[in-house]
C-alpha cells in the first residue's frame, strides 16, 4: 500500500524525493518507499511529468532557480524561506506564477505547525478575548 503524508490540512501522495545526499535522505526514503528517488531536480522534473506540485527545501541559493523550473512546467510550488536572494528573483517568480496560473507559497516551518493553527483558531473564535498586545520571541541564537 502506498504511504500518504497526512497533515492536519489533508493528505499528499509523495511521488518522488530528490536529494543530492542520499545518506541524509535515508529517513525520507524509508518513510516513503514507493517514492521515486532522484539526485538532480532537473531529472525529476523531466521524468515526473504527472506530478501536481513540488516543494523546495534545498540550500538557500537554489530556491528561486528550482521554483522557477517547476513553475515553467505548470507545477504548483511551496518554497522554504528565503524565497529568493533579491528583488529581481522575487519579481521573476511572481511573473511566472501569474503567467502559468499556478499556486505558490513561501514557507517557514516554524509557522506551519499545529501550534500556530491552534492559536489562530483561538484568536478567530474569540476564545482569548480582545488582543491588545502581542509579544514574540525566539530561542534561536540570532
Amino acid at each position: 500500500m502506498e504511504k500518504v503524508l497526512v497533515t492536519p490540512y489533508g493528505a499528499s501522495n509523495i511521488a518522488a524525493i530528490c536529494d543530492v545526499d542520499w545518506n541524509r535522505a535515508t529517513q525520507a526514503f524509508e518513510l516513503f518507499p514507493n517514492a521515486k528517488k532522484f539526485k538532480d531536480y532537473r531529472n525529476l522534473l523531466d521524468v515526473m511529468k504527472d506530478i501536481d506540485a513540488i516543494t523546495v527545501s534545498t540550500p538557500d541559493h537554489t530556491h528561486a532557480v528550482i521554483a522557477l523550473a517547476g513553475m515553467q512546467l505548470n507545477k504548483h510550488v511551496y518554497v522554504q524561506k528565503p524565497l529568493t536572494h533579491n528583488i529581481y528573483e522575487a519579481r521573476k517568480l511572481t511573473e511566472a506564477a501569474n503567467k502559468y496560473k499556478i499556486v505558490s507559497q513561501m514557507g517557514n516551518q516554524g509557522a506551519s505547525g499545529k501550534g500556530v493553527q491552534t492559536m489562530i483558531d483561538w484568536f478567530d473564535s474569540g476564545m482569548i478575548g480582545t488582543v491588545s498586545q502581542v509579544h514574540v520571541w525566539t530561542n534561536r541564537p540570532v
